[in-house]
């Protein structure tokens, strides 16, 4: 009697089965839970994505959920059902939310800098709550949304951007909030980008080989819009332009689902920055993009159902 492999593995990611949308999602649930292309062999087949394949195949999808000896459902899907959900969870009125900030803080300031010597500074700190509201909006919609992230956070961003503020001028702050429009749309065109790469590639390694290069040069792409929005406020592009790349570093680590690693970046550039002023954030910021470049490119990196349970496995 021939011993069916893919039987004992089906049982234990049951649930990873029962509510993938698609045999990608299971390809990304098995890399988190350890399972990789050469283990893939011992199932009897070339990759983990053959694998998915078997495993999306067998689960049933239908009213009956009973299964034969060999782990195949005896129902039979019913018809529409093989089409993946929308899993965006938001229209295109991101597009719009991502605008809020830039525009409150640009009020904001305008309005600070008209009012009287004696209310400048509850000007800017009514202006600094709106502009934290506007943030907190723009987040929670499009590509930008994540998993909630800690109030330690919250707290190392709000430090980096007050410090980096009273530094420079208020217009650091304007920048900064301008450059979410670009950070929105760069994490669009990267979650678009290593979705279609996840459907074209035939393995973890090659999804991981050509992943990097899109990741690099959507960074260099939200750089490249930082320093083109700091010139043209005449903001110092140095500093600010290495505390954007780390805020959007940490934000791409939390959309995806690496809240921990987002925190920990933040805090690491809070004391970095206090000891070395000049050149701190810049190195965690760095720092991170080196780790982005393993951790992002990463199948399990891109599953909706696999990010909310990545911190958390079961």
């Amino acid at each position: 009697m021939t011993v069916d492999p893919v039987k004992p593995l089906l049982h234990r990611h049951r649930t990873l089965c029962e509510h993938a949308v698609d045999p990608l999602e299971i390809a990304a649930g098995l890399e988190a839970r350890g399972v990789t292309d050469r283990s893939a062999a011992r199932f009897r087949h070339r990759d983990v994505f053959s694998l998915a394949e078997e495993l999306y195949a067998r689960v049933p999808r239908g009213t009956d959920s009973r299964t034969d000896s060999s782990g195949w459902p005896q129902s039979v899907r019913p018809s529409g059902t093989d089409a993946p959900a929308d899993r965006t969870g938001d229209d295109a009125t991101w597009a719009l939310w991502v605008l809020a900030p830039g525009l409150a803080a640009t009020l904001a300031v305008v309005a600070a800098r008209t009012v009287p010597d004696a209310l400048r500074s509850g000007a800017y700190t009514a202006g600094a709550v709106v502009v934290a509201g506007a943030l907190v909006l723009a987040a929670r919609r499009g590509p930008l949304r994540g998993p909630r992230t800690s109030w330690a956070a919250r707290l190392c961003t709000a430090w980096l951007v007050v410090h980096a503020v009273l530094r420079g001028d208020p217009a650091v702050a304007v920048a900064l909030a301008c450059a979410v429009v670009p950070a929105a749309w760069c994490a669009h065109l990267f979650a678009a980008g290593t979705r279609r790469l996840l459907a074209s590639s035939r393995g973890l390694e090659e999804f991981a080989a050509r992943a990097r290069p899109v990741l690099l040069a959507i960074v260099g792409l939200y750089i490249c819009a930082l320093l083109a929005v700091l010139t043209a406020l005449r903001v110092p592009t140095l500093p600010v332009a290495a505390l954007g790349a780390l805020l959007f570093l940490a934000r791409l680590f939390a959309v995806h689902g690496f809240t921990r690693v987002a925190t920990a970046g933040l805090a690491a550039a809070v004391l970095a920055g206090a000891v070395v002023p000049e050149w701190g954030v810049a190195a965690v910021a760095a720092v991170l993009l080196t780790h982005a470049t393993v951790t992002l490119a990463r199948a399990s990196a891109h599953a909706p159902a696999v990010i909310q349970q990545k911190e958390n496995p079961s």
